[in-house]
């Protein structure tokens, strides 16, 4: 886990994580990259078990590790998946064990520290054949959320993700939800309206999924102030221009970059 998000209760967030989970580096996403996946495999940052399980009914060799003990606790109760945990800065696992390994979104894409995202694609590579693979997924918004998240100021020009700003305002029911909106963007209400509306019209099937887990999922949460009070003010956003600055100072060449629902590098 990301020391940016330190303050996360995931105590408090896991009953709820199953909502969220399925985002991001997701089951589409790693169904796209499965057939370039070689056994065995390591999930680095597996949550409560979702890609671990789903890569072990494609057929193959995966083990997951995480370094949140409720994520685990959740993975053997959801899933009967047993994860290793540990953090990804040190692993308990010999050199050279597997021939690929996937670092989850949060687990390096909200660091800032350079230094520290260096550490655990040190250790990665550690555990990783020198001929293996490695991916790392990187959050991102599809263009038109970014666009919104823009439009907001819930993304920065200085490429910084309003993380608890978001939650307090996307949980809103509508009308408060576009009061605060327009309120955030400086603009009327009115022209807030159509924004959303033109937005919604164009949401993918996914998208739309998406969406209604949140909302399902802030529903059954009792004391949403508590919860997000936890939620950093802050994280990065890494576009693809930014992801090729960072692996540049990191001195580490990429191979490729996918454009999947997160953007995932291979190194």
């Amino acid at each position: 886990m990301s020391d940016n998000l330190k303050s996360w209760n995931w105590e408090l967030w896991s009953p709820y994580w199953s909502f969220l989970e399925d985002n991001q580096l997701d089951l589409e996403s790693i169904g796209k990259i499965a057939s370039m996946i070689d056994d065995p495999a390591l999930v680095i940052g597996a949550g409560q078990g979702l890609l671990v399980e789903d890569l072990r009914k494609r057929g193959h060799k995966v083990d997951g590790i995480d370094a949140e003990p409720e994520m685990v606790a959740y993975a053997k109760k959801r899933r009967n998946v047993d994860l290793i945990l540990a953090n990804g800065k040190k692993m308990p696992v010999d050199d050279n064990t597997y021939k690929t390994s996937i670092i989850a979104t949060g687990v390096i894409d909200f660091m800032d520290d350079e230094e520290q995202i260096r550490s655990i694609l040190n250790e990665v590579k550690r555990v990783t054949e020198d001929s293996g693979k490695i991916f790392i997924g990187f959050f991102q918004w599809n263009v038109r959320g970014a666009s919104i998240m823009r439009y907001l100021g819930l993304i920065t020009d200085e490429n910084r993700w309003r993380a608890r700003k978001f939650n307090e305002v996307f949980r809103l029911k509508p009308t408060a939800f576009l009061k605060v909106a327009a309120k955030e963007a400086n603009v009327s209400f009115v022209s807030t309206l159509f924004k959303f509306i033109s937005y919604h019209m164009h949401l993918s099937r996914r998208d739309k999924e998406a969406t209604k887990r949140w909302t399902e999922m802030w529903k059954k949460i009792d004391n949403p102030e508590e919860l997000i009070a936890t939620i950093p003010d802050s994280l990065p956003y890494r576009n693809e221009e930014s992801i090729r600055i960072l692996f540049k100072n990191l001195d580490i060449p990429i191979k490729e970059i996918f454009p999947l629902t997160c953007l995932t590098v291979q190194i």
